[in-house]
C-alpha cells in the first residue's frame, strides 16, 4: 500500500517504515493542526460571540426554583402573629427572640444537609435531588402551617431545612449548561425566578393568614379558627408539588460524567499516563480563590438574614416604639412590590451591567450602595408620627401614602443594590470552580456556609431588637440598622481580596487543547 494511501486529510505525517523480518509495520504520527481545525474556533480575534442559552432547560429549572423563595417568604407577613399566638413571649418585645428561633431552625438544618446535597448530587445527579427537596418541601410546609407551639413550628422548620439543598444544585446546573458569554444572564434569570416567588410569597402569606378574620363568609368555621395559618401553607405546598411535576417529567440531567477519552498508541516518548486520566484527575474543590468567594457569599447571606429577619418585627410594631404599625397584609403586600422590582431589575438591568462592568465590580459597589436604605429605614417610623395618626394611618384604615411612599424608597433602593450584589456573588462562586466534577460540591458548601450564618443572623437580630427596644439607649429601633453597616463595610473590604475566576471556561479550554493533542497521536498499521 502506497504511503499517501493512509495518509488523513488535513493533517501533517510522517511515515516510518520498520521490518523485523516478520511482518512489515508502518507507524503514522499525525499532528493536527488546531488552527485549522473544522471544529475549531480559534482563528478568531476578540471578543467570543455569546453562547445561546438552553431556553427549555432554564425556564423548566426556573419553574423549580421559584418554589424555595416562595415557601421561605411565605411566613414573613405571619411570622410574628404566629409566634404571638403561641403565648410563650411574656410581652411583645421580646417576641423578636422566638421569631429568630424559628427562622434559625430552618437554617441551621440546612447548613447540616446542604453539603451532603451538594456531594450527593456530584454522585447521583442534580435532578434527583432537586425532586427530593421539592417533596421535602411540600411535607414540612404542611407541617409548619399545623403548629400550635413553638416547639411543633421549630420541629417543622427543621424537617424542611434537612430535605432541602436545591438552590445550591439549581446553581450547580447553571453553572453547567452555561459558560462565561451567558452566565450573567442565566444567572440573572435564577434571581428572576426567586424574584417571582419572592412577590407571591409574601401576597399568598399575608392575604390568606388568619382566613377567618380576613374572608369571614368563607373561612369563619372551627377548623379556620383552629389552624390559622395552614391555609398560605398549604398552598406554598401545592407550589412545590407541581414544581415537582414539571421538573419530573421535563428537567433533564445536566451532570456528565467524565469518560475515558480515546486510547491512544504508546511509544518510547508517550507520557506513562493518557492524556485521558490527567483530563479526569480531580482537582481540589476548595482553592484560595474559592474560600474567598464562599466566604464573601456567606457574609452577604449574613446581613441579608439580618435585615429580612428584623422588617416583620419592625413593621409590626407599634409606633410608639419605633414601629410603624403595620397588620400582616400591609407586610405581605409591602413585601410583594418588592418582588415586582426584583423583576424588573432581573430581566432589564443585571444582564446589561454585568456585560458591561463584571460580577466583581458589581459586588462591590453594591454593597456599598446598600448602607444608605439601611440607614434611612428606621426614619419612616418617624415619618409616620410626624404624620399625627397614633397608627401612621389614614381616617379609613390605609397606610399613609407618605409613609408608603418613604418607605418604598427605602425599600426599593436596598432591593436594587441587593439583587446586583446576590447575583453578582453567586457568580463569583460560580466561576472560582475550575472541574465541573467539584460544582455541586462547592454549591453546597456555599449553601452550607449561608446556612450556618442564616441560623445565627435571625437570632442575633431578633435578640438585638428586642434588646434595643427595651433599653435607655437612644438608638433604640434604630440600632440593627447601624449593625448593618458596620457589617457591610466589612464585607467590602474582604470583597477587595477577592478574584473573578475563569470558572468552567477554563476547564473546557484545557480539556479542548488536550483532546486534540490527544487527537494527534500516533496510529499503528500492521500490514498482512
Amino acid at each position: 500500500m502506497p504511503p499517501q494511501e493512509i495518509t488523513p486529510l488535513l493533517s501533517q505525517t510522517e511515515v516510518i517504515e520498520e521490518n523485523d523480518g516478520l511482518m512489515p509495520i508502518r507507524i503514522v504520527n499525525t499532528f493536527h493542526d488546531q488552527k485549522n481545525d473544522a471544529g475549531g474556533c480559534s482563528n478568531n480575534i476578540g471578543k467570543p460571540a455569546r453562547t445561546p442559552l438552553p431556553t427549555k432547560q432554564l425556564v423548566v429549572l426556573m419553574a423549580v426554583i421559584l418554589c424555595e423563595p416562595f415557601q421561605f417568604t411565605i411566613l414573613f407577613p405571619f411570622i410574628v402573629f404566629m409566634v404571638e399566638s403561641f403565648g410563650v413571649a411574656p410581652d411583645s418585645e421580646s417576641l423578636g427572640y422566638y421569631v429568630g428561633f424559628i427562622t434559625a431552625a430552618f437554617a441551621g438544618a440546612q447548613c447540616i444537609s446542604a453539603l451532603p446535597w451538594g456531594t450527593l448530587s456530584d454522585r447521583i445527579g442534580r435532578r434527583p435531588v432537586l425532586l427530593l427537596g421539592l417533596a421535602g418541601n411540600a411535607c414540612a410546609i404542611v407541617l409548619f402551617g399545623l403548629s400550635k407551639s413553638l416547639k411543633w413550628a421549630v420541629a417543622a422548620r427543621t424537617i424542611g431545612g434537612l430535605l432541602n439543598g436545591n438552590i445550591g444544585v439549581a446553581k450547580s446546573m447553571l453553572g453547567e449548561v452555561t459558560d462565561n458569554s451567558n452566565r450573567g444572564r442565566a444567572f440573572s434569570l435564577l434571581g428572576l425566578s426567586m424574584g417571582i416567588g419572592s412577590i407571591c410569597g409574601p401576597m399568598v402569606g399575608g392575604l390568606l393568614s388568619q382566613p377567618a378574620l380576613t374572608f369571614p363568609s368563607w373561612f369563619d368555621i372551627p377548623f379556620w379558627r383552629e389552624y390559622p395559618f395552614l391555609l398560605p401553607c398549604l398552598v406554598s405546598a401545592t407550589v412545590s408539588i407541581i414544581g415537582f411535576t414539571i421538573g419530573y417529567f421535563n428537567l433533564k440531567e445536566t451532570l456528565i460524567e467524565n469518560k475515558s477519552g480515546p486510547e491512544v498508541c504508546e511509544n518510547e516518548n508517550s507520557p506513562l499516563l493518557p492524556h485521558a486520566n490527567r483530563r479526569n484527575a480531580r482537582r481540589p474543590a476548595l482553592t484560595r480563590l474559592t474560600l474567598l468567594s464562599l466566604y464573601a457569599f456567606a457574609s452577604w447571606a449574613f446581613q441579608q438574614i439580618i435585615f429580612d429577619e428584623t422588617y416583620p418585627l419592625y413593621a409590626s410594631t407599634s409606633l410608639g416604639r419605633g414601629g410603624l404599625g403595620f397588620q400582616s397584609k400591609d407586610i405581605g403586600v409591602s413585601l410583594s412590590m418588592l418582588g415586582v422590582l426584583t423583576l424588573f431589575i432581573q430581566i432589564f438591568i443585571y444582564p446589561r451591567l454585568e456585560r458591561k462592568y463584571g460580577a466583581l465590580h458589581l459586588y462591590r459597589a453594591a454593597l456599598l450602595g446598600l448602607i444608605p436604605a439601611f440607614v434611612g429605614v428606621p426614619f419612616v417610623s418617624a415619618i409616620a408620627k410626624a404624620r399625627g395618626s397614633e397608627r401612621g394611618r389614614t381616617e379609613d384604615g390605609h397606610v399613609d401614602w407618605l409613609v408608603w411612599g418613604a418607605l418604598m424608597s427605602c425599600l426599593g433602593w436596598r432591593i436594587f443594590f441587593n439583587v446586583v450584589s446576590f447575583t453578582s456573588v453567586t457568580i463569583l462562586v460560580n466561576n472560582s470552580v475550575t472541574d465541573p466534577a467539584n460544582l455541586g460540591t462547592v454549591n453546597g458548601v456555599g449553601q452550607c456556609a449561608a446556612a450556618g450564618v442564616r441560623t445565627i443572623g435571625p437570632a442575633l437580630a431578633g435578640a438585638i431588637w428586642s434588646w434595643s427596644l427595651g433599653t435607655s439607649l437612644p438608638l433604640k429601633h434604630h440600632l440593627v440598622y447601624h449593625v448593618l453597616v458596620v457589617l457591610v463595610l466589612i464585607q467590602f473590604v474582604e470583597a477587595l481580596f477577592v478574584i473573578d475566576g475563569k470558572g468552567l471556561s477554563a476547564f473546557e479550554t484545557e480539556s479542548a487543547a488536550e483532546s486534540s493533542f490527544s487527537d494527534s497521536e500516533c496510529s499503528i498499521e500492521v500490514e498482512g
